[in-house]
């Protein structure tokens, strides 16, 4: 196993959670990375979650995020705890600043206010981070998530490998190429990990439907779940969908989440 590299960003970041009281450790992370079908995986979960009466904050960690990327239960934070929280994860940067370890970055602060909102305002059971292909700021040592999802990432695929999976964490994947598979197989190998490929380990098909609805079967290695209502017939939101409910699966044998089995009914 490689050894962790702490660079200067990590440090900045650890240096603010330790002087925040270490709000990273409160959070049950579900990591959802890649270019393509992130933003679907984590609406198809956010729905799955919320209908089982799980608190879900989001957080979008993509170039130029702002605060109305941080929500809970689909609502942005209030006005009045988005200034408390800013100004206060603010001003701890500044004084990092003072103490030689360099500025934040705009992307590092509003992920760090992100994780203090989470914390100690809104206090979901569940965080769903999105990290997008292009992201300066990764999770690095800040946040160990509980599980963690790849979607395909093109030609990056290999440094979103180094980065997403970690030790002991199930990964669950919706990346096609077996060469990519084989490689996340030997990481998580490495790792102590286990790897769920939607291409391999979970399936789903079409299902002829005589209404207007978009349906698929889901086929895992626990149950099977029939005449599941998808966003729509593409490719990528039932590949995305399929990816949702195997992660929930996870959530629910490994961590004993409480999972209604009737959210994808609803209209």
């Amino acid at each position: 196993m490689a050894a962790h590299s702490t660079t200067v960003s990590d440090t900045k970041m650890e240096k603010l959670m330790e002087m925040l009281n270490l709000p990273n450790r409160r959070l049950k992370v579900i990591q959802v990375s890649g270019s393509e079908g992130v933003a679907a995986v984590s609406t198809v979960l956010r729905t799955i979650l919320q209908h089982s009466q799980y608190g879900i904050g989001v957080y979008s960690c993509a170039p130029g995020s702002s605060l109305s990327s941080i929500t809970y239960n689909g609502n942005e934070m209030p006005a009045d705890v988005a200034e408390e929280v800013e100004q206060q994860v603010r001003s701890m940067a500044g004084t990092i600043a003072e103490l030689g370890l360099g500025s934040l970055t705009e992307e590092e602060i509003t992920a760090a206010i992100a994780i203090v909102y989470f914390a100690r305002k809104a206090c979901p059971y569940f965080v769903i981070w999105e990290t997008g292909d292009g992201s300066l700021w990764k999770l690095g040592d800040i946040i160990i998530p509980i599980l963690s999802v790849i979607m395909d990432s093109g030609e990056r695929n290999s440094d979103l490998i180094q980065t997403a999976v970690r030790s002991y964490v199930p990964v669950i994947t919706g990346i096609k190429r077996q060469e990519t598979i084989e490689e996340i197989d030997k990481r998580t190998a490495e790792l102590k990990s286990s790897h769920y490929s939607g291409y391999r380990d979970f399936r789903y098909r079409s299902v002829i439907s005589f209404s207007n609805d978009l349906l698929i079967h889901f086929e895992g290695p626990y149950r099977t779940l029939e005449n599941v209502r998808v966003a729509s017939g593409r490719e990528a939101d039932r590949l995305a969908t399929a990816i949702a409910i195997m992660t929930s699966e996870l959530l629910r044998q490994r961590y004993g989440a409480l999972i209604e089995d009737d959210w994808h009914q609803l209209r």
